[in-house]
């Protein structure tokens, strides 16, 4: 009898523990919910935030192309000149905050519209190893054409999949400039060299008034003596009307390689601020999450048009 009182209580016991974990887990669960809940809408203010940042700059954007930018020449010739000052500190609105960055499309170069060659020049003259570079923009050709044929130098799926790589070959346009990590041979530091350098958004065109001198000897007959003249004219603020302005200013022997390349950098250039990149980040002022969006205005006579938003 005493046996079975005491087998009694042990069950009530076990009943009693096996309640308490499911209890417990119930709680838990509830708790995951509620939490999944909250982060779920603090992500959703904080992206709105960010989009009313990337509004906020068109806006300012938009005001500038009807009422100008200034006086000084330079303004008078590109309403979106200096576009550090359009929107320069974090805006609180409603409980949320945002902060702008905007730089000029132009003086990055586009990773899906400039040759082989053009990536090898502004590998160069970040000072990676020129044969590292010859590798690197090969590899980058043939990871973002359409054919499984490799470069000399390059690689194409084969390569990635015998070393065992994560991330293959998209056989198609980088889709955004991050995805240049994966490609053969670009190592940490070489992607952190060149990542500010890049783009994937625009027309791809190179903005003289605005490119860094990287970016600009990158660029068909634009040698030392040639890049050290548009620099010292954007230091000065002296714009640029054509880039026929550059060559009577250089030295014969310049002056021939600026020539024979005219035609070529005339089509991939330009000397205004056309194409805006925004990366606007958005946060809750009682929150820890943070969006960040990434967008490209374009300029149409006296109109600002959002072209893309990416929210990664």
């Amino acid at each position: 009898m005493k046996d079975e009182r005491g087998f009694a209580l042990l069950m009530a016991l076990w009943l009693l523990v096996a309640l308490s974990v499911v209890g417990m887990e119930l709680a838990v669960r509830a708790r995951d919910g509620r939490q999944t809940s909250a982060n779920v809408r603090e992500s959703a203010r904080a992206l709105a935030a960010a989009d009313a940042g990337v509004a906020h700059a068109r806006l300012l954007l938009d005001r500038r192309l009807r009422e100008g930018a200034g006086t000084s020449t330079a303004a008078v010739l590109d309403p979106w000149v200096r576009l550090e000052f359009v929107l320069p500190d974090s805006q609180v609105m409603g409980g949320a905050a945002y902060a702008v960055r905007m730089r000029d499309a132009g003086s990055a170069l586009h990773l899906n519209r400039c040759g082989e060659d053009e990536l090898r020049r502004l590998l160069v003259a970040l000072r990676v190893d020129a044969g590292d570079a010859d590798r690197i923009a090969q590899a980058a050709m043939d990871w973002r054409d359409a054919d499984d044929l490799h470069r000399g130098r390059g690689a194409e799926r084969a390569a990635y999949l015998r070393e065992g790589a994560a991330v293959l070959p998209r056989n198609g346009p980088f889709l955004t400039v991050g995805e240049l990590r994966h490609v053969r041979g670009v190592t940490p530091e070489v992607f952190a060299l060149v990542r500010p350098h890049l783009t994937v958004l625009g027309t791809g065109r190179v903005n003289l008034g605005t490119a860094p001198a990287p970016v600009l000897l990158a660029l068909p007959g634009m040698g030392n003596e040639a890049v050290s003249l548009v620099l010292r004219r954007q230091r000065a603020g002296l714009p640029f009307g054509s880039i026929a302005d550059i060559g009577p200013q250089l030295s014969p022997g310049a002056r021939d390689a600026f020539q024979a390349e005219y035609g070529r950098l005339s089509a991939r250039t330009t000397t205004t601020t056309h194409e805006v990149e925004i990366r606007s980040t958005g946060w809750p002022l009682r929150g820890r999450i943070r969006r960040e969006v990434e967008a490209l205005l374009v300029r149409g006579g006296t109109a600002t048009f959002l072209v893309d938003r990416r929210a990664p």
